[in-house]
């Protein structure tokens, strides 16, 4: 019965650890910050928002990733690369 309470209780948290965090800035190539510009995360579909000084956070598996991020009047950014730890990376869009 103890082991069955501790599987319940513990086992949950155990898929947490299977993440990584990846974050990063959104600037255009003029070093201005881009709020609010759509960041996708493929192959899983994970989205966000950056926040209004640009800056972004997402949880992810580890592995090939694609990030795709796009601003109205901005080109669509697209970028594919591995990740196997916490991550933090700059994004510059061409307008």
């Amino acid at each position: 019965m103890r082991s069955l309470i501790f599987l319940l209780l513990f086992l949950p948290f155990t898929g947490w650890s299977q993440f990584i965090s990846i974050q990063g800035q959104v600037k255009d190539t003029g070093s201005e910050v881009l709020p609010f510009a759509h960041i996708m995360m493929l192959p899983d579909t994970l989205v966000t928002l950056s926040d209004k000084a640009g800056n972004f956070s997402l949880k992810i598996k580890p592995g090939k990733t694609t990030i795709r991020v796009s601003y109205t009047g901005y080109e669509t950014y697209s970028q594919s690369f591995s990740v196997n730890s916490d991550t933090t990376i700059s994004i510059v869009l061409v307008p």
